[in-house]
């Protein structure tokens, strides 16, 4: 998705590439709080999402500043020598 911008006082439009904040793949969850949601499409204003509840699966979409990246977490493993 591009943006448009006109420059003023000419007839020249300039395009520029928008770059969405998360990426499919992303995990988020809302700053509210709320379970770990894998992002699925990501806009200008949205972000949208789905994630499970035991074994159900649910989906919806959020506005993009209401959620955060999760952090990922450290692993438990042992340091090798």
């Amino acid at each position: 998705m591009a943006e448009v911008k006109e420059v003023l006082g000419t007839n020249l439009l300039v395009f520029t590439k928008f770059a969405p904040r998360y990426k499919a793949g992303d995990i988020v969850q809302l700053k509210s709080g709320s379970p770990d949601m894998t992002v699925v499409g990501c806009d200008q204003q949205e972000v949208h999402l789905k994630w499970f509840v035991g074994d159900q699966l649910h989906g919806d979409s959020q506005p993009i500043n209401a959620v955060k990246e999760v952090t990922k977490h450290a692993s438990l493993q042992a340091p090798s020598a």
